[in-house]
């Protein structure tokens, strides 16, 4: 049983680990503050970072201005596929209403 021991020995974010060996727990530390940090807990670190997050531009202030511009350059890509493949193969005519 894992409890905390900041009233007893007044050091902040340090468990009792009932025994089990410092080597084991230190994993398990990280672990449980990450996961605090994460649900709103306890107080974000400056360096806490979510390595599962996908989305990192907070991270890099610059990769939102990049993503924008990639992601209309794909639009564009999009549009001219589909305009060359309205216009590929032989036409018998070039109007619907003469059908």
């Amino acid at each position: 049983m894992e409890k905390s021991t900041e009233e007893a020995d007044g050091k902040e974010g340090t468990l009792d680990t009932g025994g089990c060996g410092v080597g084991r727990a230190a994993p398990r530390l990280r672990f449980a503050l990450q996961m605090a940090q994460e649900l709103g807990i306890s107080e974000k670190s400056p360096d806490y970072r979510n390595p599962f997050k996908t989305d990192h531009s907070e991270f890099f202030p610059s990769a939102d201005t990049f993503q924008k511009a990639l992601r209309e350059e794909e639009k564009r890509r999009k549009k001219e596929e589909k305009r060359k493949e309205i216009r590929k193969g032989p036409r018998i005519s070039r109007s619907q209403s003469e059908l």
